[in-house]
């Protein structure tokens, strides 16, 4: 095998051995010895932080206030400030530059920002007075709207639209009416009364609040030429709408009514009719002829 010359003025000079735990390190145009980076402490107790005193490294406690740990913290404005975490808060500067500690999920009298688990899409996040609380999404066509308390939102279903019958009643016996005087028809015979609210032994109709539709048909068993007749809807005792009839031909003779009418929940309805014929005649008894309908308009 063949040896080159190595040249050794090329080299430089390596100092000698330093004392146990030097380090050899250029200065940038020789080879000296340094001394190694400084130790770091053993791990100190849970909470301690890691200082230098400008020597050496060192494990020491954080400082604290009433319990509460303290750090240094540089803004961007190079200013330092000191930040003050409270068991469960963690520090968090808004938008005006003031610090503030936000609690972690039900802890503490500040705000807190603890979402609920298990949301899924559609879900909605609201205030109940103390925490966050989840609202699971609701079904198709489902609204939101506020509980009777007003303390929280909830899913109501949306008001279907149009009209929804609510009553449907006939007299099924003839009504005896005298000439000139107002007579309560006595429909007696329920079909449909979905709130409870006729009465079949006064003839009253007490609906919930809201407007209704009032549908009424009315058929005489008998009746005489140039006559007149009338059909009335009595609120509280009072008419409220009134229709009126003056046949001219002799035979039977019929009518209708048709009203909106507003209620409170306590007003009470009538439905009352007269003839002029000179005599006493009946109404028919006949579900199709002489009826009263109504319907839940809103």
């Amino acid at each position: 095998m063949a040896l080159h010359k190595v040249d050794i003025s090329m080299l430089e000079d390596i100092p000698a051995p330093g004392a146990a735990g030097k380090v050899l390190s250029s200065d940038g145009t020789n080879w000296v010895n340094a001394d190694a980076a400084a130790d770091l402490p053993a791990v100190g107790a849970d909470g301690n932080v890691l200082t230098s005193d400008g020597t050496n490294w060192a494990s020491e406690e954080a400082a604290a206030v009433d319990g509460d740990s303290i750090f240094p913290f540089y803004k961007a404005d190079g200013n330092s400030d000191n930040i003050t975490i409270t068991s469960g808060q963690f520090p968090f500067y808004k938008a005006d530059g003031v610090l503030d500690n936000i609690n972690t999920p039900g802890g503490g009298d500040g705000l807190n920002v603890g979402i609920p688990l298990n949301s899924v899409g559609g879900d909605i996040l609201y205030h109940d007075g103390s925490a966050y609380a989840r609202l699971p999404k609701g079904t198709a066509a489902q609204t939101l709207a506020m509980n009777s308390g007003a303390t929280a939102p909830e899913w109501a279903d949306a008001a279907s639209g149009g009209a929804t019958p609510v009553l449907d009643v006939y007299n099924s016996a003839n009504l005896s009416c005298l000439n000139g005087n107002n007579t309560t028809v006595a429909f007696n015979t329920e079909t449909l009364d979905s709130q409870n609210a006729w009465n079949s032994s006064t003839y009253r109709y007490t609906p919930s609040a809201g407007s209704y539709l009032f549908i009424v048909s009315i058929r005489w068993a008998t009746w005489g030429a140039n006559c007149a007749q009338f059909i009335y809807v009595y609120k509280n005792g009072y008419y409220s709408a009134q229709s009126s009839s003056n046949q001219h031909s002799s035979g039977t003779a019929g009518m209708n009514l048709v009203s909106v009418e507003n209620a409170n929940g306590t007003d009470y309805f009538e439905i009352r009719v007269s003839q002029q014929t000179g005599g006493t005649i009946d109404l028919q008894a006949d579900v199709n002829s002489t009826y009263l309908n109504v319907l839940k308009v809103s």
